[in-house]
């Protein structure tokens, strides 16, 4: 500080591409200064951070151009890269085009409406297929709050459940006796 004083900080460091430019967001904070005007900011912090820990969804921000903005420390197994790689990234870069394309419009009805919409997608992790339920809010005027559950075991289960009925079905329909259903009455 002015003077030669040593001041306490805090950073936050964000990293991202804005058109081919590499950048890096920095906030800086005084810890006194926050100590002193909030004395509920850190168990609420605390607290925050513990809600955080114990989520099962991944939560990102992303703006309205599909760029990753803001992640979570939740489930950071669940991305697609970590979060420092992914950071700056936008949808293109992960999900297919045509896809990305649909999740950009969905992005902009969210911002546009103020409502929240649902999507379910499937991606690639460490080159397994997860799936996933996600919602979309706005968080602001040009980014939405993206929170994605994992539900892999669910589509698991509904395409176990969708083959075995169709063995069921293929049992009765290429039997070659006749075959009925009835009741004790």
């Amino acid at each position: 500080a002015k003077g030669g004083r040593f001041i306490e900080t805090e950073l936050e460091a964000c990293a991202y591409l804005e058109g081919e430019r590499r950048m890096v967001q920095c906030h800086f904070r005084e810890k006194a200064a926050w100590l002193e005007t909030d004395h509920s900011l850190p168990p609420a912090e605390a607290e925050l951070r513990a809600l955080f820990a114990s989520m099962q969804d991944v939560v990102l921000v992303i703006d309205r151009n599909g760029v990753y903005r803001k992640i979570a420390p939740t489930k950071t197994g669940l991305l697609y890269k970590p979060p420092h790689e992914l950071l700056g990234m936008t949808l293109r870069d992960v999900f297919p085009v045509t896809q990305a394309a649909e999740f950009s419009q969905e992005i902009a009805h969210v911002l546009g409406t103020g409502s929240t919409a649902t999507i379910e997608y499937e991606l690639k992790i460490e080159g397994r297929p997860v799936w996933f339920a996600a919602s979309l809010s706005p968080m602001d005027a040009d980014s939405v709050l993206w929170v994605a559950h994992d539900i892999t075991r669910r589509k698991r289960a509904e395409q176990a459940l969708r083959a075995a009925e169709e063995n069921y079905r293929a049992l009765f329909e290429n039997a070659t006796v006749g075959i009925y259903q009835s009741t004790p009455e």
